[in-house]
């Protein structure tokens, strides 16, 4: 029997969310569901994604990155601390 082994993908939240968008796949999705549906804009996600950190953009939006950990680890992406 064959196991396949689940690799963490780690990411620092403060990458800024276009970078983060752009090299990780699922990550937008992810942000979107929780709230950050200016993402779902390309202009948004090209503007301000490319000078907003993830860091920031939980307090903009008022989403504890504890929140944001936790649906990313659902997905094998790890928020480093």
């Amino acid at each position: 029997m064959l196991f396949r082994s689940m690799t963490m993908t780690n990411l620092s939240p403060d990458r800024t969310i276009h970078d983060l968008a752009t090299n990780v796949p699922g990550f937008k999705e992810i942000l979107i569901d929780l709230g950050f549906d200016q993402l779902a804009n390309p202009v948004q996600l090209n503007t301000v994604g490319r000078i907003m950190t993830l860091r920031k953009g939980s307090r903009m939006k008022g989403v504890e990155l504890s929140v944001i950990s936790a649906a990313l680890a659902k997905k094998g992406i790890r928020l480093e601390e």
